[in-house]
């Protein structure tokens, strides 16, 4: 079990970050654009929508164990929804540093109630660092 925990630390690193893989169709990236993140008109609503994003897969993870796949990906999958995804928008919306910055701020007062959602948060917070 704790070979399987840097394994779904990474993944759920990967799945919350800023990449994304794109298809073939050209991403929507105006402001007020639909989906998750697309509520967003500027950069400060976007760290909302971030970490109104970032909560929402805390509380899907819930007590979650390292080892809950099935309860760890349904969690991953809320974060995004269906819409653009947040790195389009970030740059859609022409984000920096200062955007990153808010995030890191404001996300300092999650926290996860069972390991998976621990070890997400201290992702966060060591990419943050």
């Amino acid at each position: 079990m704790r070979r399987l925990a840097p394994v779904v630390v990474c993944c759920l690193a990967l799945a919350v970050g800023l990449t994304a893989c794109g298809g073939d169709e050209e991403p929507e990236t105006a402001a007020g654009a639909a989906g998750a993140f697309g509520g967003a008109d500027d950069c400060s609503q976007l760290v909302e929508e971030t970490i109104a994003a970032r909560a929402r897969v805390l509380d899907e993870l819930g007590d979650a164990g390292r080892d809950d796949t099935e309860q760890i990906d349904a969690a991953l999958t809320s974060f995004g929804g269906d819409g653009p995804d947040l790195a389009v928008r970030y740059e859609g919306l022409g984000c920096d540093e200062a955007f990153d910055a808010a995030v890191c701020a404001a996300a300092e007062g999650l926290e996860g109630a069972g390991p998976a959602a621990r070890d997400l948060v201290a992702t966060w917070a060591e990419s943050c660092a």
